[in-house]
This record gives C-alpha cells, structure tokens and sequence, in this order.
C-alpha cells in the first residue's frame, strides 16, 4: 500500500481502537502491522505454511518475492487507487473497492515485523489453524467461526 495511504490508516486504526475500548467497546482489529499492548493477539498462519518465525534475515527477499508475486498472480490488475482525487470515506456503506499493488518491500518489511513480534517472548498470542480455501466465501465462513470460538 503506498506510504501515505497507509501511515494514516494505522495511525487512524490506533485511534479509534483506543477510543471504542474506552467506551467499553470489545474491539477485534485486523492488521497487517502487529501492535504491541493488544489485550489479545491472534496469530493466523499462512495457508502455504511460510512461517516468519523461522524465516531468516538471508531468506527474507526470497520468501517476500513468493509473497509479492502470489499476491500479484491473485490481484491480476494495475492500481485503481486514484491519489489525486482521493477523498476521505467515512460510510464503509459507500466506499468502493479499489486494488492496490503491495510493493515487494512492504513484503519483506511485513515478514520482519511479524516475526519480531511472534518472535518476542512478551507477546503472547493464540494461533488459529490455517488452511488454504480458495473460496472467499467459505473463508469468510471459516474463520468467522473460529472467531467467534476463540474470542467468547
């Protein structure tokens, strides 16, 4: 995602989690940025079995290369993403869907991130099973449900 885009996004994400929780608000967030401070963190693998806890730092650009071009074989198209005219949406209701290509070092930035927090014996976090549907509505059914068994 380009870096002006998505900079504002978590600083956005950060503020409304923290304002919803102090409202007595459950919030669930998904990011792909890991948050330290998290009152729960639930990791999903990756449905191909890369693991960034065992990635090493020599392995890093091949492993992000896989992810960037898996990615781009699944989007298929350019960015449709207009920055001159963008806007700020605030009724999800309205918001278009838009693709936008995630750079290859966004990739390799991702893998460290995550495996630094995976990694660091203070997170602790739940890992849900992961396995590849290539259906997105069955996904969405899928880990709805383990969800909902996790988080009750």
């Amino acid at each position: 995602m380009h870096n002006n885009i998505s900079g504002a996004l978590y600083l956005l994400l950060d503020f409304l989690t923290k304002t919803l929780r102090a409202r007595g608000y459950t919030v669930v967030r998904s990011s792909t940025m890991p948050q330290l401070g998290a009152d729960a963190t639930i990791y999903l693998p990756h449905p191909d079995g890369i693991d960034p806890r065992r990635v090493a730092d020599e392995d890093i650009p091949t492993v992000a290369r896989t992810l960037f071009e898996r990615t781009q074989a699944r989007v298929g198209e350019k960015d449709d993403y207009d920055l001159v005219h963008a806007h700020t949406e605030l009724d999800f209701q309205r918001m278009r869907p838009v693709s936008v290509q995630v750079p290859l070092r966004v990739h390799e930035a991702f893998l460290k991130s995550l495996r630094a927090t995976l990694n660091n014996p203070s997170v602790h976090y739940m890992e849900l099973s992961s396995e590849r549907i290539d259906d997105p509505a069955a996904r969405k059914v899928h880990y709805k449900d383990a969800l909902k068994r996790v988080l009750v």
